[in-house]
């Protein structure tokens, strides 16, 4: 077993009979954006082709929210290059490689379009607000709609996620750990996440925020500590409004005292970098017959027993009920041959009085 961690130069495999298997180390920690690519050369050489394929992207997709998974070899070609290279669409991978990823601490995360209400309150110190729960599946207008409510009857454009910091905290640290929403031409028609409070406001689109950028709110300035999360769909229009939807968010959120917490990461300690890889054999998919008792014989009775109707029942009852058929049929035949030697009894009788 080769043991990958993420900072060395990773694993290259490039036999289709074996795969990966994805783990992260840390209970409580689910797989959040895997680096698995698929190269045109064996040795998985950078001045090839590198890219995704179908079955790679859908296999990497279901990992994410799962403590393990494995990856097998592609099968198909590769339909979305790193490099921007016509001649590389559509060309079959050789080899698989993995070169890292991040875990997500499970507990720690909320959606805030969570399917049911879509309007809940937490008080944690830090956490996690993710967009839906089929992230990185693409969301779409019916996320902002929750289950109990007609669709048709009351649309809903927004999720809503109210914070209240903790006393001891003066700050609080937000990062966007990754941001995909709808964008559009026109900036009112952009899916956006809104951060109030009073009269501050905190607005995040593709426009302005990028992946890896960090924003401080200052408690002391806000008049109310109450903080609202907003993921909104600001097309115009309620009836009318559509969006094409997107990966989704993942934005880390953190209370921090002092100024010398200012320059790091809300995500740390909740996103970790240790996402291992192991090889493993893939099992070959020819399953094996198992050896029947009994050989040629119960074979020919197996054949028997489809043309006949009265022997085609299966398990305990009718077992049972053959064992009961055969005592009965045992039964009559011991009354028949009782029955047959009493006449040569009289008969033999018959025969000494005439003597």
């Amino acid at each position: 077993m080769i043991r990958v961690f993420l900072g060395f130069a990773g694993v290259c495999v490039n036999d289709t009979s074996i795969g990966l298997t994805l783990r992260c180390p840390r209970n409580n920690y689910i797989i959040y954006k895997p680096d698995v690519v698929a190269y045109n050369k064996v040795d998985c050489d950078d001045d090839g082709c590198v890219g995704d394929t179908t079955d790679l992207m859908v296999q990497k997709i279901k990992c994410q929210q799962k403590g393990s998974c494995s990856i097998i070899p592609p099968r198909y070609f590769i339909i979305s290059p790193r490099a921007m290279n016509s001649e590389c669409s559509f060309i079959k991978p050789k080899s698989l490689s993995f070169s890292g990823g991040l875990c997500m601490r499970n507990n720690s995360v909320h959606n805030i379009c969570d399917g049911l209400n879509n309007n809940q309150s937490i008080s944690s110190k830090e956490f996690i607000i993710r967009s839906h729960p089929s992230y990185p599946w693409h969301y779409n207008q019916d996320t902002f709609i929750p289950k109990n409510k007609d669709k048709y009857i009351h649309l809903m454009n927004s999720c809503t996620l109210v914070y209240y910091p903790h006393d001891t905290s003066n700050r609080i640290l937000l990062t966007v750990s990754d941001i995909d929403i709808h964008v559009s031409e026109d900036t009112d028609s952009t899916d956006s996440i809104n951060v109030t409070s009073g009269c501050m406001t905190l607005n995040m689109s593709i426009n302005n925020t990028e992946n890896g950028k960090s924003f401080i709110i200052d408690l002391k300035t806000l008049s109310d500590r109450t903080i609202y999360f907003r993921f909104l769909n600001t097309l115009p229009g309620i009836l009318e409004s559509r969006t094409n939807g997107g990966r989704g968010f993942v934005i880390c959120v953190k209370a921090i005292r002092s100024d010398a917490e200012k320059g790091t990461s809300a995500c740390e300690g909740m996103i970790t970098s240790d996402l291992k890889a192991d090889e493993f054999k893939e099992k070959s998919t020819v399953l094996k017959a198992r050896p029947r008792k009994g050989g040629k014989k119960n074979r020919r009775k197996r054949k028997k027993c489809k043309a006949n109707r009265k022997c085609r029942r299966r398990g305990k009852k009718g077992k049972k009920n053959r064992q009961r058929k055969n005592k009965k049929k045992k039964g009559k035949g011991q009354k028949k041959q009782k029955t047959s030697g009493k006449p040569q009894d009289k008969g033999q009788k018959g025969q000494k009085k005439t003597g």
